[in-house]
């Protein structure tokens, strides 16, 4: 404030409203005074420039990169989700609640659609429940908006990988249809098992429950954890090649979730470290993973990474690939392919 007062000559207000000069404070939501701050002053690297004017960019990137190290930039990125949080879904709900003819009720309704999504998945909007925030503190604020009436529990109902499940039924790829039966096989048995017998059956969920973990397993022949590498590599590409990217893509995808990977263990420390600020092991542990994290999203993209895993999932999958270049092959003849709600898509 300071500095951009000294610059434009102009004198800031005084407390009890005596006569002021109109001056540019600094505003946190203007691009250009995140960028005197993070890269004029501390002196910080952009990571990528606009289009358009080629000004820094200071978006998730840049903040993921260096909210570990700085506090400055931890702050910021925190500052910018609170603010998203009561925009969006705090005064943004309270305006549709207030008006909506069909919350008169306190029950907050949406809009559903699906003939404009390509996979044929449901979306709701106006509001979108499927993008209300899910995970971490700031999250359990937004939860706690929803309350259920008395005698009443609130329940949650999510497609788990549906694009990857809807792919493996179209292609009949017995492989990838096997992957969803073992988690299948187990909720079946959950069902019938007493409670306090439970216990292993949870655990073996957490492996192979999870479709991206069973995937690993399939191609690597290894089992590994929620937040290891191999299964964010894998659910990338499986995404990924669901969604036609090419190899340059591929190679992002699978550069920023290792960061990603990385970031998670992180997190996990972070969180140890506050229970235990003076264990140096842990403190190290840390400090590894963050610069590891950090390293790996200023790397350039391993295109034979890409190309390798790529074609490992390839040969796990064989009727998956042949489905996809198929539809390829039919979007290049014809110009469209036939969604599987029966819908034409260019």
């Amino acid at each position: 404030n300071a500095k951009m007062l000294k610059e434009s000559g102009g004198r800031s207000g005084g407390f009890f409203g005596s006569a002021v000069q109109a001056a540019p404070m600094f505003t946190f939501s203007k691009p250009s005074h995140k960028i005197q701050l993070y890269i004029e002053e501390m002196g910080l690297e952009p990571l990528s420039l606009t289009d358009k004017s080629g000004q820094p960019q200071i978006d998730k990137a840049f903040f993921e990169a260096y909210r570990e190290r700085y506090r400055e930039v931890e702050l910021g990125a925190e500052y910018q989700e609170i603010t998203k949080l009561v925009s969006t879904y705090i005064k943004g709900w309270l305006e549709k609640l207030l008006s909506d003819r069909d919350s008169k009720d306190s029950h907050f309704r949406a809009l559903y659609r699906f003939f404009d999504i390509v996979s044929g998945r449901l979306a709701s909007y106006n509001p979108n429940h499927q993008n209300i925030p899910s995970r971490g503190k700031k999250a359990k604020v937004i939860k706690r908006i929803f309350r259920s009436p008395v005698g009443y529990l609130k329940m949650q109902a999510d497609y788990s990988a549906h694009e990857v499940k809807g792919w493996a039924l179209f292609a009949r790829d017995a492989g990838l249809l096997k992957s969803f039966m073992a988690g299948l096989l187990l909720r079946q048995k959950l069902v019938v098992t007493p409670k306090d017998e439970r216990e292993e059956i949870f655990k073996e969920l957490k492996q192979k429950g999870d479709i991206h973990i069973v995937n690993v397993f399939r191609i690597f022949k290894v089992w590994v954890t929620k937040n290891h590498f191999y299964r964010f590599a894998i659910k990338g590409i499986s995404f990924g090649k669901i969604y036609g990217l090419g190899l340059p893509a591929l190679a992002q995808t699978l550069r920023l979730d290792k960061a990603k990977a990385f970031e998670a263990e992180a997190k996990i420390l972070k969180e140890q470290l506050k229970l235990d600020p003076d264990n140096k092991k842990l403190q190290q542990q840390f400090d590894e993973k963050t610069q590891e994290a950090i390293a790996i999203r200023e790397a350039e993209d391993d295109i034979e990474e890409a190309r390798q895993v790529s074609e490992d999932f390839d040969k796990a999958f064989p009727k998956g690939k042949t489905y996809l270049e198929e539809v390829a092959a039919r979007i290049g003849l014809h110009g469209f392919v036939n969604a599987p709600t029966g819908r034409k898509r260019s």
